[in-house]
């Protein structure tokens, strides 16, 4: 770029600069760009229409919901429960609730009634996801902040989850394990053994994460930790 197209474009947004009047006449009208649909580090594809006028912003609009997977689509080639593995990757952060829904929306519209197994069975590994879920969310929400000790912690916890579901389903993410009218396959021992322990380990370790407290206006702050640096055994 030359320096004269340089001072103009510096020159532009200060009309009352001294040598603003030897500047060839500029272009007025604003410039509306399209950024994205994309994945820049904001948990999710996001898409922002910007309004520009040369280098200044003059408005930002975010828009958001972007998965642009064509799941409708695919959902038109294969049968009900050929379906199913797609719904967990809608959202991998919980995607047994995503498996869970859809089930349970085909059960409503075909009138099939479970049995109370698989409606226990269902309802425990769906509460496991929502925990999954809660340390995904407060985790990730306290490093955006700066939190990165909460982070740690979280997803430490977490692990002993994804693992539990690795046991169950073969997976960790992804993981089917919902089925039109029941579930993939019952409980073991062992499973039924690490959750009972993951209660009595879980509770105490709330206290952990609890680096927040609540002002006026509903804003988080940081507070103080009641043991920092933690002592080493």
């Amino acid at each position: 770029m030359k320096l004269e197209d340089q001072r103009t474009t510096v020159y532009k947004v200060d009309p009352n600069h001294p040598e603003t009047a030897d500047l060839p006449t500029l272009r007025t009208e604003e410039l509306l760009l399209n950024m994205g649909p994309q994945h820049p580090s904001t948990h999710g594809v996001l898409k922002v229409i910007l309004e520009l006028e040369g280098e200044r912003l003059v408005k930002s609009t975010p828009v958001l919901g972007f998965l642009h997977r064509g799941v409708e689509k695919l959902a038109e080639g294969g049968t009900y429960h050929q379906f199913i593995p797609h719904t967990d990757r809608l959202d991998y952060v919980c995607a047994m609730y995503n498996n869970f829904a859809y089930c349970r929306a085909i059960e409503k519209l075909m009138d099939i009634t479970l049995p109370d197994r698989a409606e226990y069975l269902r309802t425990l590994v769906a509460e496991v996801q929502r925990i999954i879920g809660h340390l995904f969310w407060l985790g990730t929400q306290a490093l955006d902040i700066g939190a990165m000790t909460v982070f740690f912690y979280t997803f430490r916890d977490r692990e002993i989850l994804l693992d539990w579901f690795d046991e169950l389903c073969g997976a960790r993410l992804t993981t089917s394990w919902y089925r039109i009218g029941g579930v993939e396959r019952d409980f073991n021992d062992s499973l039924i053994d690490k959750v009972k322990r993951f209660l009595d380990y879980f509770p105490p370790k709330i206290d952990e994460y609890v680096v927040f407290k609540r002002i006026g206006s509903g804003w988080l702050e940081l507070a103080a930790w009641p043991s920092f640096p933690p002592k080493m055994p």
